[in-house]
């Protein structure tokens, strides 16, 4: 988007012939919704499936959280935009018919917040005390190119995480009550 945005005129003729410009907002709009496609699949409450209500279901949680995010994703139009626009494309049989639905940018990163939230509340809940300090540690190994980042992120409960962090880990553990 930074790209996209030092590379436009100010005159719409000028842009429609710059063809860098042109890739960069196709890829823009493919990349936004990919994303809303995604946000609306962990908002949905299927078994089964890979979404926020399946989580907490397998892990016996009440599902409140997962409730409040599909609302989010249901209010800010992400699913209806998914539902009409990415997924099972509506299209009416006459050109003046055909809509568009744009999600704006902070709504997006609002949601993928939300949903980042929700990822570290149900690994806090699974791996316990240790799920913020993996994801620590997770953060720092993001740019290395060893490995796609939805790999890395499925290895997350088996880092080798240092000394230290792991004591830290058993005094949290140990005040929690927990068999050590």
């Amino acid at each position: 988007m930074s790209q996209a945005s030092h590379l436009r005129s100010g005159d719409p003729t000028k842009d429609l012939e710059n063809r860098q410009l042109l890739i960069l907002n196709a890829l823009i709009d493919k990349l936004e919704d990919e994303i809303s496609a995604r946000l609306s699949e962990l908002a949905q409450f299927k078994i089964g499936r890979l979404n926020f209500y399946f989580a907490y279901q397998k892990l016996g949680q009440p599902e409140t959280d997962a409730k409040e995010f599909a609302r989010f994703i249901e209010k800010s139009r992400i699913k209806e935009k998914r539902d009409r626009y990415i997924s099972h494309k509506d299209l009416p049989e006459k050109w003046k018919e055909h809509r568009f639905l744009s999600i704006p940018y902070p709504t997006l990163l609002r949601g993928i917040a939300h949903a980042l939230m929700l990822m570290k509340k149900v690994d806090a809940i699974f791996l316990g005390p240790r799920a913020k300090y993996l994801w620590r540690e997770m953060r720092k190994k993001r740019y290395e190119p060893l490995y796609p980042a939805s790999a890395s992120y499925l290895l997350l409960p088996y880092l080798r995480l240092s000394k230290e962090d792991r004591i830290k880990i058993l005094k949290e553990e140990a005040a929690q009550g927990k068999q050590i």
